[in-house]
């Protein structure tokens, strides 16, 4: 993704300044001339308590273990590395093995998940899996261009006022999970937007 396109992503997300004024026309101009705010990059397991903000890059896959929360606060803008080969790589992933992932954004201040790539494409990037989880949040997120939107197994998982879309698979695949969906658009995905499996849903 160059320069350009993260600063319309990051004005888009509430970075840049609405009321227009002389002034903020200036401070505006100045917004988008300097240099895009610091990238963190990210990957590998987290081995404590973790939160993101800001801007940031997954490199590699990031795994939450039991006993570990990651928050990641509103506003948030998380890339993933894309990969389209066959050979000699993966797609990046995020994924709780018995930790919570706890994704809390606004209606001002989503929470994006996507492709690091300059023309995203369906399945760049893996997913998000929620395995064994008890109190993964996911509210006012969007995500989208991942190979599946979110998988979870043996979890209970809050989906609300979120977006997923342009997904190579489902949107959302449960098994064996408390599902709470609310107040979602799941849409333009390549198999189903929704597939449920032993579950005990609560879906409005």
């Amino acid at each position: 993704m160059n320069e350009t396109s993260r600063k319309k992503i990051l004005l888009s997300i509430g970075l840049g300044l609405i009321l227009i004024t002389p002034i903020s026309l200036i401070l505006i101009f100045t917004q988008v001339t300097n240099p895009s705010p610091a990238v963190k990059i990210v990957g590998g397991t987290l081995s404590e308590d973790t939160t993101w903000q800001g801007f940031i890059h997954v490199e590699d896959n990031v795994v939450v273990p039991e006993n570990v929360t990651l928050t990641i606060l509103p506003g948030t803008f998380l890339e993933f590395e894309h990969y389209r080969g066959y050979k000699g790589g993966s797609r990046k992933s995020l994924s709780s093995t018995g930790g919570d992932i706890v994704a809390i954004g606004s209606p001002e201040k989503q929470i994006w998940f996507t492709s690091d790539a300059e023309d995203p494409i369906n399945g760049d990037w893996g997913g998000i899996y929620c395995m064994n989880t008890n109190a993964s949040v996911f509210m006012y997120a969007i995500i989208e261009f991942a190979f599946i939107g979110i998988e979870s197994g043996g979890s209970k998982l809050n989906i609300s006022h979120t977006i997923i879309r342009w997904i190579h698979a489902e949107g959302v695949y449960s098994s064996r999970s408390t599902l709470l969906i609310e107040s979602c658009l799941i849409y333009d995905n390549g198999y189903h937007d929704l597939s449920l499996e032993d579950f005990n849903p609560n879906i409005t």
